[in-house]
């Protein structure tokens, strides 16, 4: 999991998100991880080498986590077999860190579905 991932705002726009996301799914490469799983914006992580986890045949750990924002890098030891729930560790559910919060929840999914249809 790479979630929480953020970047000051001050340093935000700087390519150190990048960096930090390039690095994370390097390391875990070298360490055998067959994927990276992640909470967050399809538009900022779509162009850092994620996609959406639900196409690929993973399920949501939560219904709380929006449907675009379930994203995945697959990595080299990937292999088709590897689908189904993804499940948290129990400190995500402890530090309540998983997913948004309603009203969050609804004006996020307002913003994905208005982008969406372009509007």
């Amino acid at each position: 999991m790479l979630s929480p991932l953020s970047v000051r705002p001050d340093l935000q726009g700087h390519g150190v998100g990048t960096a930090l996301v390039a690095a994370a799914l390097e390391t875990a490469g070298d360490r055998g991880a067959p994927a990276v799983f992640l909470e967050g914006s399809p538009y900022y992580y779509g162009r850092r080498g994620f996609s959406s986890a639900s196409a690929l045949g993973f399920d949501r750990p939560s219904t709380r986590i929006p449907d675009p924002g379930f994203q995945v890098a697959l990595l080299s030891s990937y292999q088709p077999w590897m689908v189904g729930r993804l499940i948290y560790p129990e400190a995500f559910w402890t530090t309540g860190t998983v997913g948004l919060r309603d009203p969050e929840l609804e004006r996020v999914e307002a913003q994905i579905a208005s982008a969406r249809t372009g509007g």
